[in-house]
């Protein structure tokens, strides 16, 4: 058995897994065995809780920055708006 760090959004939780390669890890049920890769959009697994915080970290700014991004593009989209005039002599 292997102990392993796996994130999700919001947390870091203690695993045991049965084996590993490169790229998953392998849980083995009552009645079936259940690959997983190591890292997906969801849940990833990392050796140390350092790295598991580490990526936590790193995507919690990668979503700040997308959010800012977002957040700055609708406020120049406002402004355009806010800026418009109506057209002379079109009624």
């Amino acid at each position: 058995m292997i102990l392993k760090w796996k994130t999700n959004d919001v947390e870091i939780t203690r695993v045991a897994v049965d084996r590993e390669t490169k790229h998953y890890v392998f849980f083995n049920g009552l009645r079936f065995r259940d690959k997983q890769a190591k890292r997906s959009d969801f849940e990833c697994f990392f050796d140390t809780w350092q790295e598991a915080h580490d990526h936590l970290i790193k995507r919690a700014e990668a979503r700040l920055r997308a959010a800012e991004s977002a957040l700055s593009g609708a406020q120049r989209y406002l402004r355009t708006l806010e800026n418009m005039e109506e057209p002379n002599g079109d009624r």
